[in-house]
């Protein structure tokens, strides 16, 4: 029961959501007034198709899921992937708060300045390994992978992920609030890595790389020759290319940067023709331009033919890549399920829009209140999942009844679903890293709950000094 606990979590949060659908009407918006849609019921057999719903709509992403599984599943069994763990194993040996406080800025000035936060779950495995091996526990391992996106979540600087209907709607700028957003990036950078820390000085040095699935092998070169000893170095250059294609790919350049170099390159290859033939686009096919990429499909392409030319320059051979490939998809199952139930519960608060009911009620008369508004923000999170269907959703109503605090009624709304995102039984990136690692939901809020608390009340006071002072 314990093992797959959150999987039971899951299904209850999904089944309790249909019920709710008896006794809650089905809510909308049109041009920003409440519309009652009536009492639209789940039944049992709906709940299925619900599930067959969240795999339809989120495919990319779960195969997405399983490419990483692949990957790893590919890289882990060759000798140049298993010299750079021991390499990085000893880099940080002994500066685990350096490797830390490094690792969480990387990936949260990323997560700051990208459109998707799911490309970077490419690096997570990797990081998991190389501090598991150190004799770190398996919640700081999660801290050092994920904490990063945590952070980068609550200081969204020049990224979108999240927030483009809402600033359609709102008639904002990729650059308003920018201070704002700042600070907030920097308070969760500080006060994530001070709580992690802490618990790293106090934790005893343990060995649970038996819940890593990805672990590697010590690769013993004791007796082996310098000249004949395994090279890292092609394996690096594989890694490095698919990180940088996929840093490329997901930061919307010409959006948040007004950088149009990959839109002008793309638009060249395509209007490159022989004999009026488009040759481009004939022999690629439809492909968009970096900063373009929307869905996980061209990073799952680019996982695919990574893995296997590590494969072969680590001399191994087809066959051996398959096989590999199959067994690490396999190994990713159970968090491609846990992703598949979180998206399930978006659906049905979606089409069935009970929660809008239940929204609209808590927003009430329409006052503007800091305090109360972040509350209702945590609750649109916590039960629509996915933050751009809540500017989809709710954009015109919030526009419309917040017209005087646009800006700061965007963050309050983003920072909302940032706290979810860390604490919220239904936030997939928790409960994807939980799953990966098999630690249970109540022992990271038993962890979490000191640097969402001090989070919580560095937001409110922000924020009140942003509107009222």
């Amino acid at each position: 029961m314990k093992k797959n606990g959150k999987i039971f979590l899951l299904v209850a949060i999904g089944l309790v959501s249909c019920l709710l659908t008896w006794f809650i009407s089905a809510g909308s918006y049109n041009e920003g007034l409440f519309v009652d849609g009536g009492i639209g019921r789940v039944g049992i057999f709906d709940y299925f198709l619900v599930l067959y719903y969240s795999l339809y709509y989120r495919a990319s992403d779960i195969l997405y899921l399983l490419a990483i599984g692949g990957f790893y599943g590919v890289i882990s069994q060759t000798d140049g992937y298993r010299k750079l763990i021991s390499k990085m194993v000893n880099l940080i040996g002994g500066k685990e708060f350096v490797a830390m406080l490094i690792v969480t800025f990387v990936m949260g000035v990323y997560t700051s300045m990208a459109g998707q936060i799911l490309p970077l779950l490419i690096v997570v495995p990797f990081i998991m390994t190389v501090f598991l091996k150190r004799g770190c526990d398996r919640i700081t391992a999660i801290s050092a992978s994920v904490g990063g996106i945590f952070i980068g979540s609550f200081g969204l600087t020049f990224g979108t992920y999240g927030i483009g209907e809402l600033m359609t709607s709102m008639g904002l700028t990729i650059t308003s609030g920018l201070v704002f957003k700042i600070i907030m990036f920097v308070f969760a950078y500080g006060l994530f890595n001070l709580f992690a820390i802490l618990r790293m000085r106090k934790a005893k040095t343990v060995n649970e790389l038996k819940y890593d699935m990805f672990t590697t092998k010590k690769l013993d070169e004791t007796n082996v020759k310098k000249k004949d000893q395994k090279k890292i170095w092609p394996t690096v250059v594989f890694l490095t290319i698919t990180l940088l294609v996929m840093m490329l790919g997901y930061i919307t350049w010409s959006e948040s940067f007004n950088i149009k170099i990959f839109d002008d390159f793309l638009s060249t290859l395509k209007n490159f023709t022989l004999a009026d033939v488009p040759v481009v686009t004939s022999i690629l096919g439809s492909f968009a331009a970096f900063g373009k990429w929307t869905d996980m499909l061209p990073l799952t392409f680019v996982l695919v033919v990574s893995s296997l030319l590590i494969s072969l320059v680590n001399k191994q051979n087809l066959n051996t890549w398959l096989e590999n490939f199959g067994s690490g998809m396999k190994k990713m199952t159970k968090v491609a399920i846990i992703y598949t139930l979180c998206m399930s519960i978006f659906v049905v608060c979606y089409y069935f829009s009970w929660p809008v009911t239940f929204i609209n009620w808590l927003l009430g008369s329409g006052k503007f209140n800091v305090f109360g508004l972040l509350i209702v923000a945590m609750v649109m999170g916590l039960l629509m999942i996915d933050p751009e269907y809540i500017g989809y959703i709710f954009g015109t109503f919030l526009t419309a009844t917040f017209a005087e605090h646009l800006v700061a009624t965007e963050i309050i709304i983003h920072l909302g679903w940032a706290f979810t995102m860390v604490v919220a039984p239904t936030s997939f990136m928790l409960m994807i890293a939980l799953s990966y690692l098999d630690v249970t939901y109540k022992d990271w809020m038993k962890y979490i709950w000191k640097f969402a608390l001090s989070m919580f009340g560095v937001a409110l006071i922000a924020l009140a000094i942003m509107c009222y002072i």
